[in-house]
C-alpha cells in the first residue's frame, strides 16, 4: 500500500506539465489584463489572444491552484438547476441559450484537447444517478426536455436494470441520465498545458503575482495598444508595488473577486468539496466497479460523485460541507465510510492498517456558490472590468464558456454575456436542501 499523501492533491502528484515561474517585476501595459490563473482566467486569455490582442495574466498563487485543479474532473453538461426550471425562470429563448452555453464549454474543452494534444486523460461520458426512487421523475423530465426542447442528441435514459449493469454499486440506484459528449478528465493537467500554450501564443503569465487593487485611470494614456471597441477608459492594476496598464480588466479570481471588489461581497456562499483517491486498483476490479469508466454523480442536493482515473484508481468525493474547513483525518473517515456505502467490495480500511485497501490522496478545495445557483456574471457598474464566480459544482464546462464568453464581452457585447447577465438578475430560487 503507497504512503498515504496528506501535503497535496492526486493532481499535483500527477501532473505531466511544468510552468515556468515568472513573477511580474516591473511596470508593463496590455490591452486586457486577466486576474486569476484558472478555468475561466485561462480561457477569456485564450480567446483573447486568438483574437490578436495583447493580454497579462496575473495569478496570485500558482496556476489553478484553486478549485480549476482540485475538483472532481468531471465535465458536465447543464446546470445546478434544471432545465425545467431554467424555463420556468426565464422562459425558453433564454433557457436554450443558457444550455448551449453550457454545451460550449465542453465543446471547447474537446477541442482544446484535440488541438493541443493535451495529456489530461479525457474519458467520454458521465451519468446522473438517481438516488431515491422519487427522482426517477426528475432525470425523465430532464431528458425530455432536453432532447424534444433543446434539440440535444447525446442523453440516454436508462433504467435501474441498465445502470446496474455498468456500475457494480451495493447502492441500488433507480435510474441512471447518461451523456455521451459529457466526461471526465486530469483538469489540473487541462489548465496547466493551455497556460503553456498561452505562453506560446505570447500572453505573459505571471505566477505568485497577487493583485493589490483596480484603479480607474482618468483618461487614456497608453500609447500602442490595440483598439477595443467602446473603450475610453484605462485601469491601473497594482500588484507587488508594480503597474500593470489596461484597457480592459477580466476579473477571474473566484473566491478572491470580492477582495477586490467589495460590493461582489454577499453574491455568493463557499463550500468545501472533499476528494480523495484510492490506491491502485486492479485494472478487472476498476472496470468491475464501472464498466464503461464514465463519471458518476447522484441527485441529491449534496451528492456523491466518482470516477475511475487514468492509472485505475477510485476518486471520490461526497459529503460537502458549507463554511467548514475540515481536518484530513474527518474527510478521510467521512470519504471512506460514503464509498464503503457504494463499494463494498472494495473494503476500505477505516483503521488503517497495513493490509487493506487505503486511501492514498486526500484533499479539498472551496468553491463558490450563489443563491440561484447560476453563474455571477457582469461588469463593474459602468466599467469596462468584467467578473465571473459562483459555478455552483458544475465548474469546468461553465467557467471555459463563460472566459470564452466574456472574452467575446470585451470586443462587443455578445448575445451569451446578455443571456448570462440576465440569469443573474432574476430573483434568487429557493435552494431545497
Amino acid at each position: 500500500m503507497q504512503q498515504q499523501q496528506q501535503n497535496q492533491s492526486y493532481y499535483q502528484a500527477t501532473t505531466k506539465y511544468t510552468l515556468p515561474l515568472n513573477i511580474i517585476d516591473s511596470d508593463e501595459s496590455c490591452d486586457v489584463c486577466v486576474i486569476g490563473g484558472g478555468l475561466v482566467g485561462i480561457s477569456s486569455a485564450y480567446t483573447l489572444a486568438k483574437d490578436g490582442y495583447k493580454v497579462i495574466l496575473l495569478e496570485a498563487d500558482t496556476i489553478a491552484n484553486g478549485a480549476s485543479g482540485r475538483n472532481g474532473g468531471q465535465v458536465l453538461s447543464g446546470y445546478h438547476v434544471s432545465p425545467d426550471e431554467l424555463i420556468a425562470k426565464y422562459g425558453q429563448d433564454i433557457a436554450q441559450q443558457l444550455w448551449e452555453i453550457s454545451h460550449l464549454g465542453i465543446c471547447e474543452i474537446r477541442q482544446n484537447i484535440a488541438t493541443y494534444n493535451l495529456q489530461c486523460d479525457w474519458i467520454s461520458g458521465s451519468a446522473t444517478v438517481a438516488y431515491h426512487k422519487s427522482h426517477v421523475k426528475q432525470l425523465e423530465e430532464y431528458y425530455s426536455t432536453v432532447t424534444k426542447l433543446f434539440n440535444y442528441p447525446h442523453l440516454q435514459l436508462w433504467d435501474a436494470a441498465k445502470t446496474a449493469t455498468v456500475v457494480s454499486s451495493h447502492k441500488n440506484y433507480y435510474a441512471a441520465l447518461y451523456d455521451a459528449f459529457a466526461g471526465h478528465m486530469h483538469p489540473l493537467n487541462y489548465v496547466l498545458g493551455m497556460a503553456l500554450e498561452l505562453i506560446a501564443m505570447g500572453v505573459k503569465v505571471y505566477q505568485y503575482s497577487k493583485v493589490d487593487a483596480v484603479v480607474k485611470n482618468g483618461q487614456n494614456n497608453i500609447n500602442n495598444i490595440n483598439n477595443i471597441n467602446n473603450s475610453y477608459d484605462t485601469y491601473s492594476i497594482a500588484s507587488n508595488k508594480i503597474t500593470v496598464s489596461a484597457k480592459k480588466v477580466v476579473v477571474a479570481a473566484n473566491l478572491g473577486n470580492s477582495q477586490l471588489f467589495p460590493q461582489l461581497n454577499g453574491r455568493y456562499v463557499s463550500f468545501t468539496s472533499p476528494v480523495a483517491t484510492t490506491s491502485k486498483l486492479d485494472a478487472a476490479v476498476a472496470v468491475g466497479l464501472i464498466k464503461n469508466k464514465m463519471a458518476v454523480c447522484d441527485t441529491r442536493w449534496v451528492m456523491d460523485y466518482y470516477r475511475l482515473t487514468a492509472d485505475n484508481r477510485l476518486l471520490f468525493g461526497g459529503g460537502d460541507s458549507f463554511f467548514v474547513n475540515r481536518d484530513i483525518n474527518t474527510l478521510k473517515r467521512v470519504l471512506q465510510q460514503h464509498i464503503n456505502s457504494i463499494f463494498p467490495q472494495l473494503a476500505l480500511d477505516i483503521n488503517n492498517s497495513q493490509n487493506g485497501l487505503a486511501l492514498d490522496y486526500i484533499w479539498y478545495g472551496q468553491e463558490s456558490m450563489t443563491l440561484n445557483m447560476m453563474p455571477d456574471v457582469g461588469r463593474i457598474s459602468e466599467t469596462n472590468i468584467f467578473y465571473a464566480h459562483g459555478f455552483s459544482g458544475h465548474g469546468i464546462a461553465l467557467s471555459t464558456a463563460v472566459g470564452k464568453i466574456i472574452a467575446s464581452a470585451v470586443t462587443g457585447e455578445d448575445a451569451g454575456f446578455r443571456a448570462l447577465i440576465q440569469a443573474e438578475s432574476k430573483p434568487s430560487m429557493l435552494i431545497k436542501y
